[in-house]
């Protein structure tokens, strides 16, 4: 029989109840180098590049060991390719031909899907001028460090229309 490794639960006391240990430094460092080598983590280009000194003993004998450091630059063309191939089955995109084909209450169907407020007199042309705007204009959120949420850092928002 084939033993199963586990990693070793934390318990409260009295033994009733216990919850997962966290990865260890060493998966989560895997995970980190195989987000990277699948592109799911954008590394970018190193920018403002510094060096640090920093001083530590070894048997004895205080050692400086310089450091460089840098910031990373995105490009927004990575950043707009990679989040259009994520959200791309969310997105309903019509062409020109598409929308001067549609039917007038098929149009106003699709206008009202984003705009609530839309007036029941609104012209023909108007309707497919709105829905041209809705379905082309796109509004870009970042976060610094490439996670969403409230926890993230600063934010980059360009719109992408």
């Amino acid at each position: 029989m084939k033993r199963r490794t586990r990693l070793a639960q934390k318990k409260f006391s009295g033994g009733k109840i216990s919850i997962p240990v966290p990865p260890t430094v060493q998966a989560v460092k895997n995970n980190w180098k195989e987000m990277i080598a699948s592109v799911m983590l954008l590394l970018g280009i190193p920018c403002s590049p510094y060096t640090v000194t920093r001083y530590k003993t070894e048997k004895g004998n205080l050692v400086a060991k310089d450091t460089n450091i840098y910031g990373r630059k995105i490009q927004m063309r990575e950043l707009r390719m990679k989040l259009l191939q994520k959200h791309e089955q969310y997105m309903h995109i019509f062409t020109d031909t598409m929308i001067n084909d549609m039917e007038p209450e098929e149009l106003r169907h699709n206008v009202m899907k984003f705009r609530s407020n839309l007036q029941e007199g609104t012209p023909i042309e108007d309707l497919r001028e709105m829905l041209r705007t809705i379905q082309r204009t796109r509004t870009l959120v970042l976060w610094h460090d490439q996670v969403s949420g409230k926890w993230g850092g600063g934010r980059l928002a360009a719109n992408m229309g």
